[in-house]
């Protein structure tokens, strides 16, 4: 067999990364919580409306995020949901951000070290464990991180580039940040701005420099500004209060009670990339003290060096100040840290790398054998694993012959042809064989525990349709309104008010004459009113719902 020379082999081994992993996993699976059923009930209610300015959430306004995010979803749907269907469309604009992102990575890379080194670096952040489980995910960080890796490869142009010309594409990817995710977006796109900088802040005239920038603040502004007038002038001043206060400065300070606060918790993104980064994190963690350790040695350090640190340290820093703090927000740094990890293989292969390669290629062999063996070992399975799980792991399947293919393709590879490929290339297709896999029989068995469309859908049929408009719900969690709305088009109105909730409970209430509840505090509720359906959904069935007629 002719293997195909090293330079070829260099650039498609990446590529079929990206592609492999990318596409894998993105069908044939339902919404998982926690934010995808939020997420593609707004997507598909924008899609819907044609209401690009003001999210809604079961007719609700939800202003958490801004809407860039939500109104690409819904040009998916538009395009896409006939053919593949609406889950799959959506969970595909989180992939085609994704290669964005690798886009840009590879343009960041070329620009600071070379075509070779820009080519390893997006194959390393595709294999990254981090990268492959969040844009798998319908979440709307996926666009934040494409824009500020877009912003990045600008501010790397025009300061290593001297191409200023795109100061105002620099504003615009930057604005395109902030309509992501709010004004996060601009502070983790100046964390590679301030990196690129470098000293050449002070090396210039102060008026100079401020000119020079002028354009990309003109157009950060024009188009950022744009969203929120027409925020204030359609929502109202309300919806705009709730949107900038509660949605930024109160979250920030940990008031907000929106979820996620972790004060206290300095080391919380150093551990997130150490996890985000696998099987690269050594590497990178190498490049990083390897840097810093030359550069208090022999005092100099290169401006791509600074920037990368500024870029990847900063972002982590950043993100330390808020009191709210999730892994998936460090995803807009990740492509520092890749960039980092390929610089130093750039030139010589240290020992323990060719080491750490061989001990990671049999991780992934001996994970790969395990999903192809399920059906054999089990007895060996715990017993606390729910039935249904169980029977898509143990019963035989296309994805156990996959499992047995990929694994019997890496034996040859290794036996036949392991001197064809370096050492950074090895790893990259050991781990895209290994993702590849475990983006298939794991995944459909944690979809069977995670899936909730067959329960709601179960649930929404017990309730005749004539019936649907005189019901309401009370203490429905964002998740639950998404998945009434997503699975059903049902917008059920909820009813916080208790001296209301008890005159619909007793057939006093003019509008409505029955409630849905979710997880009542009281577990005698459904024992005090008549039970006309039940429902339990979610992880362990940690949701319960009751239709609780009126008592007549």
């Amino acid at each position: 067999m002719q293997i195909p020379t090293k330079l070829t082999i260099n650039t498609v081994i990446p590529l079929m990364a990206v592609l492999m992993i990318g596409f894998t996993g993105i069908g044939g699976h339902d919404l998982w919580t926690p934010d995808e059923p939020r997420v593609a009930a707004i997507s598909l209610e924008m899609a819907e409306t044609g209401d690009f300015i003001v999210p809604r959430l079961a007719g609700a306004p939800f202003v958490e995020k801004p809407p860039l995010y939500f109104a690409a979803a819904a040009l998916m749907l538009k395009i896409f949901g006939p053919l593949f269907g609406a889950t799959a469309a959506i969970r595909l604009t989180t992939v085609m951000f994704g290669f964005g992102v690798l886009l840009m990575t590879f343009l960041i890379a070329r620009r600071l070290a070379d075509k070779r080194t820009a080519i390893l670096a997006v194959g390393i952040l595709a294999t990254m464990q981090g990268f492959v489980q969040n844009f798998h995910w319908i979440r709307v960080d996926a666009a934040l991180a494409f824009f500020v890796a877009a912003a990045a490869w600008c501010f790397v142009e025009i300061y290593f580039g001297h191409r200023r010309k795109l100061m105002p594409a620099a504003g615009f990817f930057v604005a395109g940040a902030f309509l992501s995710k709010g004004l996060i977006g601009p502070v983790l796109a100046a964390t590679p701005w301030a990196g690129s900088l470098g000293m050449r802040i002070w090396t210039g005239k102060l008026k100079e420099f401020i000119l020079r920038h002028m354009g990309m603040l003109v157009v950060f502004l024009m188009v950022s500004g744009i969203w929120i007038i027409l925020l204030y002038v359609n929502g109202g001043p309300d919806i705009f209060r709730e949107w900038f206060w509660v949605n930024h400065v109160e979250r920030f300070t940990g008031q907000s009670d929106l979820g996620h606060e972790k004060p206290g918790a300095p080391l919380y993104y150093i551990v997130q990339i150490i996890m985000d980064g696998i099987p690269w994190t050594p590497i990178f963690i190498y490049w990083i003290v390897s840097t810093i350790s030359r550069g208090i040695k022999n005092r100099t350090i290169s401006r791509e060096d600074i920037f990368l640190c500024v870029w990847g340290l900063g972002s982590i820093a950043v993100l330390t100040l808020p009191v709210t703090k999730r892994g998936l927000y460090l995803l807009p740094a990740l492509p520092a840290f890749a960039v980092m990890a390929a610089v130093g293989l750039k030139d010589v292969i240290p020992r323990w790398v060719e080491w750490y390669s061989g001990f990671w290629t049999v991780i992934c062999l001996a994970l790969m054998a395990l999903i192809g063996c399920l059906p054999l070992t089990a007895t060996l399975l715990p017993a606390a694993i729910p039935n249904d799980v169980r029977q898509v792991l143990i019963d035989f399947s296309p994805y156990h012959a996959m499992a047995f293919a990929w694994l019997a393709a890496c034996m040859i590879l290794i036996f036949r042809y392991r001197r064809a490929v370096s050492t950074e290339y090895f790893m990259i297709l050991m781990t895209t064989a290994l993702f590849v896999n475990l983006l298939g029989l794991p995944l459909k068995a944690i979809d069977q525990e995670k899936s909730m469309g067959a329960d709601i859908r179960s649930f929404v049929n017990q309730i005749p349709e004539s019936q649907r408009g005189r019901v309401a719900g009370t203490d429905f969690t964002e998740t639950m309104r998404g998945v009434f709305y997503y699975y059903k088009g049902w917008k059920v109105p909820q009813i916080n008010d208790g001296e209301r909730i008890f005159n619909i409970l007793t057939g006093k209430d003019e509008d409505y004459d029955s409630m849905i509840v979710q997880d009542p505090e009281d577990p005698s509720v459904s024992s005090l009113y008549p039970v006309k359906g039940e429902m339990a959904t979610g992880t362990h069935d940690e949701h319960r719902f009751f239709w609780l007629g009126p008592i007549k």
